[in-house]
């Protein structure tokens, strides 16, 4: 039976340093990922990080127990299919990675803005202007005021909670009538478009 290529070309003490090297890297980026999930962020980099991980798991796997797993995958892609060797250790990380990995609290700066233009609120503070996520709870948020005029609202600061990528609610402001419907996100828009709120009318 003949060796497997790799083995042909590589010898058998600088497979087992790559694999050496392949775990412990494997577990430095879990444990940074699981402790500072604040420099994976944004998406891309969380998907990055655990392509990344699944891989050195995977070649770690390759060279001391090619032959030894096994995984059928008919949930995943609708058939009978089974997978034997690492490649059942890169599916099966990445899907458990991609699944649980922690994303950080992290804030963002959302510009309120009317047809177009900036929306021209008066700044007040809290009591004034406010958003409520869907379960009626109010996420850490600031007021920020235009740079021109320190009296008028430029936007509101919303800090996401951990694991949280998408916040459905009501923006509330003193002079509507009744608060708008607004979905802020860690990623996509900047903006709360107020075009259809109903200003309160005085008499």
């Amino acid at each position: 039976m003949h060796a497997p290529l790799y083995e042909q070309v590589l010898p058998r003490k600088l497979l087992r340093v790559l694999a050496v090297t392949c775990l412990a890297l494997s577990i430095a980026f879990g444990i940074l990922g699981i402790f500072s999930p604040q420099r994976f962020e944004n998406d891309i980099a969380r998907f990055m990080v655990c392509l990344l991980i699944s891989t050195l798991l995977a070649v770690f796997f390759f060279i001391f127990y090619p032959e030894k797993l096994q995984m059928n995958l008919p949930l995943m892609i609708g058939s009978t299919l089974r997978l034997a060797g690492p490649i059942v250790l890169w599916v099966g990380v990445l899907l458990l990675l991609l699944q649980y990995a922690p994303s950080s609290e992290a804030g963002r700066l959302f510009e309120v803005i009317r047809d177009g233009k900036p929306g021209g609120m008066y700044l007040g503070d809290h009591s004034t202007t406010f958003f409520t996520a869907e379960d009626g709870t109010e996420p850490k948020q600031w007021l920020v005021g235009a740079q021109d005029n320190p009296r008028t609202l430029y936007g509101i600061y919303v800090v996401f909670p951990r694991n949280v990528q998408r916040l459905d609610g009501k923006l509330h402001h003193d002079g509507w009538l009744v608060p708008i419907e607004v979905t802020l996100t860690r990623e996509g828009t900047e903006v709360i478009d107020v075009s259809t709120a109903k200003e309160r009318t005085t008499r």
